[in-house]
């Protein structure tokens, strides 16, 4: 669709990197146009440094992006950088974080996940 996407995680760099790197090699291309790491910046999450960097270098505004986050602290950091979101839970309870929640990704689009959350606006 040419959307240009980001990963955005709290780990380290080297340990994102070598995830990275085993998805360009089984995919033939890397899915992230973008990654930010918990160490490139000087605030991990929660703290919204890792968002705004990453709407950053896709050259967008934080408001134009649709986070997908699957823990408290990733929905904090998106959400108070001005990102859209909708929460996935996984291991922690994300509910209460007053954003849009799916229980699973299996048969959402693009489309349908940008409606969810600006449903919760």
């Amino acid at each position: 669709m040419g959307i240009p996407t980001a990963l955005v995680s709290a780990s380290w760099a080297r340990l994102i990197r070598a995830v990275a790197d085993r998805m360009e090699e089984e995919l033939t291309t890397l899915p992230f146009d973008v990654i930010v790491a918990g160490d490139d910046v000087t605030y991990s999450k929660p703290h919204p440094e890792p968002y705004v960097e990453a709407a950053r270098l896709l050259g967008v505004r934080p408001d134009e992006c649709l986070a997908i986050e699957d823990s408290p602290t990733g929905v904090t950091s998106a959400r108070d950088a001005g990102c859209r979101v909708v929460a996935v839970p996984h291991i922690a309870d994300v509910a209460h974080l007053g954003t849009a929640v799916v229980t699973s990704l299996a048969g959402a689009t693009i489309t349908s996940l940008w409606h969810t959350a600006r449903l919760s606006d």
